[in-house]
């Protein structure tokens, strides 16, 4: 029931598709990682940091992350200091700058890496 024009189409878009698969035949042989030695070789490292912006961008997505990670560390050693104290040093302004101060660093460091 398919015409003649549908059957044509088919025959061309499969010649097409057959030509593309032959030309990349010998393509496919640098989309593998060769595993010659027992390490990672200098130059997949190099082409991993060159994907993903290069050495610069790494090293500044690594310092957001450790600091984010510190300020989160840091917020929870100060949420106990100010847990340990009696209800009434609880309620001191400086107490609450500390904790919210951390919480808008952590916030801040956090969307600066998702948007990056």
């Amino acid at each position: 029931n398919k015409t003649d024009g549908e059957m044509s189409v088919r025959t061309e878009v499969n010649r097409v598709v057959a030509t593309a698969l032959a030309n990349n035949e010998g393509d496919n042989e640098d989309l593998n990682e060769s595993s010659d030695s027992d390490g990672i070789a200098l130059e997949t490292v190099m082409e991993y940091v060159n994907a993903m912006g290069g050495l610069y961008v790494g090293l500044f997505l690594t310092s957001l992350f450790i600091l984010a990670q510190s300020a989160v560390f840091t917020e929870i050693i100060v949420i106990g200091h100010w847990a340990r104290h009696p209800v009434k040093y609880e309620l001191e302004p400086s107490n609450f700058a500390a904790v919210f101060g951390l919480l808008g660093i952590v916030l801040v460091i956090t969307t600066m890496r998702s948007f990056l």
